[in-house]
């Protein structure tokens, strides 16, 4: 046995610890936390990525199970510990009232899902350790393994550090734009099945697989009622998804200098509605098939969406707080633009309800 193999093993155990302890703490913040600029605090982020990235590499080729060099591996397990610790306390340092909740949640996300992953190859590493494969074969399948989570890691950080849509956003409008086309993308697929289900049904193909007398609970076919109300509601996501496109390219632009982002209040409180905007969009879609014989239901998830649209146009307003636009209209992006908008939604909602067919 190696000399250094009960260091290694226990510096393991230390970085395995160091990392569970390290996720919790990155959602503490104190009133000693210092009030860094955001770009010093993202270089500093990504250094200490790029770091982990190297330390991960020099660990893993040090504990290959083939040839393992335990004494190689304990300089990159002590740089690994305290990089841990450190990402942990620059992630804490992203404050969501300093520099964006969006950007802050986003380098919180990253942080833990790197330190999560770095904890898993320190176990797998423990356990080559204490069970180490007896032949070619075994060393094989267990060197896969491993090698399998040290990629785990380094994909993370890669995509972490890239100047991508994947990459780390660089302010708190980037952030928060990226999720607003997230949101839009939830939409467009929302419409998109709509309206294949609605073309599926004009098909009116019967394969026989609706026979109610097979009792297959397979029928997906739409009482009168309910293609109605499926024609309204494909309407009502229509124009959903058009004013969350209209909010993207008017409110969340790509900044050109001397241009003046939004406050981050704003920008954050406008993300915070789109959620349950999106959500109460699929409430909607889900009341489709519920019966008319039960108009609650589709009450229900008709107010929630009249609510979570208040919502939405309550933050759009606040880009305007303090500001004159006189701008008719007509013009899109403007003021009385989006005040039409909402409420020929408002109208547009009003009339998802059970139609009454003779």
């Amino acid at each position: 046995m190696s000399d250094s193999l009960p260091a290694v093993n226990a510096s393991l155990a230390l970085l395995a610890q160091t990392c569970l302890a390290a996720v919790p703490a990155i959602q503490t913040q104190t009133d000693e936390l210092q009030k860094h600029p955001l770009s010093s605090l993202r270089t500093d982020f990504i250094s200490l990525l790029s770091l982990l990235y190297s330390g991960t590499t020099k660990l893993s080729i040090a504990l290959n199970p083939a040839s393992p060099a335990h004494a190689a591996a304990i300089t990159p397990l002590k740089d690994l510990i305290a990089h841990s610790s450190t990402l942990a306390s620059n992630a804490a340092s992203f404050l969501p009232d300093v520099h964006g909740r969006a950007i802050a949640a986003e380098v919180r996300t990253i942080a833990e899902n790197v330190l999560n992953a770095l904890q898993e190859l320190a176990l797998a590493h423990v356990s080559l350790l204490n069970n180490p494969p007896s032949s070619r074969q075994n060393k094989g399948a267990a060197g896969e393994e491993y090698l399998i989570k040290t990629g785990v890691v380094h994909d993370l950080i890669t995509r972490a550090k890239s100047d991508g849509a994947e990459g780390l956003s660089k302010s708190n409008l980037i952030a928060v734009r990226r999720r607003w086309r997230e949101q839009c993308a939830i939409l467009a697929d929302a419409q998109a099945e709509l309206e294949e289900d609605a073309d599926s049904e004009d098909d009116d193909f019967d394969d026989g697989w609706d026979d109610p007398e097979l009792d297959l609970g397979l029928s997906s076919k739409k009482s009168p009622e309910q293609a109605k109300l499926a024609e309204t509601i494909l309407a009502l996501v229509k124009r959903a998804s058009l004013l969350l496109d209209d909010i993207r390219i008017s409110l969340l632009p790509p900044l050109r200098a001397p241009a003046q982002p939004p406050s981050n209040p704003v920008l954050d409180d406008l993300l915070d509605s789109a959620l349950p905007f999106v959500a109460a969009v699929d409430g909607l879609v889900t009341r489709i098939y519920s019966s008319p014989d039960n108009p609650s239901d589709l009450e229900e998830a008709r107010n929630e969406f009249a609510r979570a649209l208040a919502a939405v146009a309550s933050a759009v307003k606040g880009f305007w707080k303090g500001k004159e636009d006189t701008r008719p209209a007509s013009e899109k992006g403007s003021r009385a633009y989006f005040v039409e908008q909402f409420a020929q939604l408002n109208v547009a909602t009003q009339s998802v309800q059970w139609a009454i067919l003779t």
